[in-house]
């Protein structure tokens, strides 16, 4: 009988580690990175094409980079607010156009590194005007950060939280079709 007990509670573990999802994973691998250096971010690769947005409350800095294996070129960019507004980006040389890029290209270097060390597609702040303050996508799962479900009223997103599972506080997985 005490066999058949130990092999239930051994096979109960391995359900529960079975059952966590991808984003369980990634979650509890890199949540400080996201918090620290995704939010407030958008990052999104179109082929060759990657644009960054930095968001200053409803402002939004565009900036768009063409890839060739790990080097990023600025290509252009479309400016709301000064970047040296955000106190991460204080030392960005706006004088100098050529250091300008330069260090604008290194920060979506090493941010898309990270995303890929991650193992995210994609993530996004645009809707954190509706509460939605990040969302991460990975594989079939969209990684959504809430830090204040109360803001979330929009009915959509309401509907998309209903249908999310909540893996930690703040966390929610939304499982793509």
């Amino acid at each position: 009988m005490a066999r058949i007990d130990g092999l239930a509670a051994v096979l109960a573990v391995v359900l529960l580690v079975s059952c966590k999802t991808k984003a369980d994973a990634v979650i509890e691998g890199h949540e400080d990175l996201f918090k620290s250096e995704f939010l407030h971010h958008s990052l999104l690769s179109r082929g060759d094409i990657i644009e960054l947005q930095i968001y200053n409350g409803d402002l939004v800095n565009d900036y768009f980079f063409q890839r060739s294996k790990e080097a990023f070129r600025l290509t252009r960019d479309s400016l709301q607010f000064a970047i040296t507004d955000i106190a991460g980006y204080a030392g960005v040389d706006t004088a100098d156009e050529s250091k300008y890029a330069r260090q604008l290209e290194d920060i979506v270097r090493q941010l898309y590194l990270k995303m890929q060390q991650a193992d995210v597609h994609s993530f996004t702040s645009e809707f954190h005007k509706f509460g939605i303050d990040l969302v991460i996508n990975i594989k079939d799962e969209k990684l959504v950060y809430v830090t204040d479900p109360a803001r979330v009223t929009n009915p959509e997103w309401v509907k998309f939280l209903q249908q999310s599972k909540q893996v930690k506080e703040h966390w929610y997985v939304y499982k793509t079709p």
